[in-house]
């Protein structure tokens, strides 16, 4: 089974490039499968490895991970994925033709802002 060679390289990543701790390495993790995943194909190592640095943070969900990706067939079409300068309208609209609404759009952007914080406040339920 291909995903029994993954148990070396689980351990590899664990132990050595996320230090089994949610600290800057697995945000970092985390956030290049997002800057990967824009207009090309990423690898699965890339894409395991975000997985695996998510589940280091306490209270992320489980992302399930497939290994392996068929080959594009064709180059992304315009507006695939929205810019940060396209009107607030063009962005509502592209991700609510996949099924997002204005409140979860705000959601994922605000993840996004905040995935790699500094300092964390314990005092905060979660934070901890």
């Amino acid at each position: 089974m291909q995903c029994c060679l993954l148990f070396q390289v689980r351990e590899d990543l664990l132990n050595n490039l996320l230090e089994n701790e949610c600290e800057d390495a697995a945000h970092g993790t985390f956030r290049l499968v997002f800057y990967d995943a824009i207009g090309i194909d990423p690898q699965a190592g890339i894409q395991f490895a975000g997985a695996l640095s998510l589940s280091l943070c306490p209270g992320t969900p489980t992302v399930k991970f497939v290994m392996g990706r068929p080959p594009p067939v064709a180059a992304s079409p315009p507006i695939l994925v929205p810019q940060p300068f396209y009107l607030v309208q063009t962005i509502l609209a592209r991700f609510a033709s996949v099924g997002f609404s204005p409140e979860e759009v705000v959601v994922l952007l605000a993840s996004h802002s905040v995935a790699g914080p500094d300092d964390v406040d314990p005092t905060i339920p979660g934070q901890a």
